[in-house]
């Protein structure tokens, strides 16, 4: 299993954690350099999100700010890529929907929970 963890901050960070425990695949995703450079050269990283969507992803874990869940999950749904995203999921009922319909579209999961790893 391949995942992308997007957001490398407190949460993004507990995700690296695990997800090396599990021995699982996975790239990081950020837009702020200096979090991606705390991480040995040896993990792939990208800023642009753009760029990870070809990464062959199974799912990706949104780790950001409230404000940016779904803008960010949609871009990865709409590429046919299970997410997950950090409680709350948005600041409008009317998004959360319109995200969840896309999902449903593509055929894909948008889960949204608080994880404490």
């Amino acid at each position: 299993m391949k995942v992308g963890i997007v957001g490398i901050g407190n949460m993004g960070s507990k995700y690296v954690n695990k997800f090396k425990e599990l021995n699982l695949d996975y790239v990081l995703i950020d837009s702020n350099p200096e979090q991606l450079s705390k991480f040995p050269d040896d993990v792939k990283k990208f800023q642009d999100i753009e760029k990870a969507l070809n990464e062959d992803l199974d799912a990706v874990f949104v780790a950001t700010s409230p404000q940016s869940h779904l803008p960010i999950a949609r871009k990865f749904l709409d590429a046919g890529i299970n997410v997950m995203v950090e409680k709350p999921p948005s600041l409008s009922r009317k998004e959360l929907e319109e995200t969840l319909e896309l999902a449903y579209k593509k055929n894909v999961y948008l889960s949204v929970s608080e994880i404490e790893l």
